[in-house]
């Protein structure tokens, strides 16, 4: 699905409430399927075999929603807010992180380069925002997309994985 504006849900949702609400469940397992070299257990920890799991993740949500929302991926990781619907997009990456993936906050925060309270607050406004129709079509499409990810669509990721060695070595060429 590619969505070549987000100006039909770049406004602000004053409906609903995030306070007292959790996000909607998401149906996922690490353990099975194309996920079983990804155990959730191992994300992040001493014996992960490439140590950064869950920067790829993150790296993997980041192009997602940069190739669904004609966004770039400088203006995601742009350190500012950068223009709306690219704030938007950052907040959809995060989210999609947080709950598709069941990555904390604290860690999403890292990997995006922002304070755990900036990804609680983009969370709630994604989950406040999935009331209307179209907004939610376009999360849930981008949930499929990741419950149908392979482990080489997520590898395919690496290079683009901040100061990871294959970036670094694309950009001196």
């Amino acid at each position: 699905m590619r969505i070549e504006t987000l100006e039909k849900f770049s406004g602000s949702n004053q409906e609903g409430s995030f306070r007292g609400r959790q996000a909607r469940p998401f149906e996922h397992s690490f353990g099975v399927g194309p996920f079983s070299s990804v155990k959730e257990s191992n994300r992040g920890k001493p014996g992960d075999p490439d140590g950064n799991t869950d920067a790829l993740i993150c790296c993997y949500c980041e192009m997602l929603v940069c190739s669904s929302l004609n966004v770039t991926l400088s203006e995601i990781r742009s350190p500012t807010r950068n223009r709306a619907d690219a704030a938007l997009a950052r907040q959809i990456a995060m989210y999609l992180a947080h709950t598709a993936f069941g990555m904390q906050m604290t860690v999403v925060g890292i990997h995006f380069n922002r304070d755990r309270t900036t990804v609680s607050h983009g969370c709630a406004l994604v989950e406040d925002r999935r009331d209307e129709r179209f907004f939610d079509a376009v999360i849930c499409e981008l949930e499929a997309t990741i419950q149908n990810m392979t482990v080489e669509e997520l590898n395919a990721c690496r290079r683009y994985v901040p100061g990871s060695q294959e970036e670094q070595g694309g950009a001196q060429k």
